[in-house]
């Protein structure tokens, strides 16, 4: 992971290029697992809540609608399981 991304390290990459590096990594790596496991919604280190500056709903609806377009990673996870079945 930290060799993909090396090169998109520092203050050289504007938003739009911080949203594709999000998605590209998510939809590559992650959805591999998504597929064997399901994902149980946690809270971070040592059961904290975290302050986020969106709201998730805001931040996966798609760029269309006013959002970010980045996938939810709750839906994908239940889709991908739904292949077993």
């Amino acid at each position: 992971m930290r060799k993909r991304l090396d090169p998109w390290k520092g203050k050289h990459l504007s938003s739009g290029g911080r949203l594709v590096l999000t998605n590209s990594c998510l939809s590559s790596l992650h959805m591999y697992m998504m597929g064997f496991y399901l994902l149980t919604g946690g809270k971070g280190a040592n059961n904290n809540t975290k302050y986020h500056m969106a709201k998730w709903d805001m931040v996966i609806r798609p760029r269309d609608h006013g959002g970010l377009g980045i996938l939810g990673t709750k839906l994908m996870n239940e889709c991908l399981l739904t292949k077993w079945i």
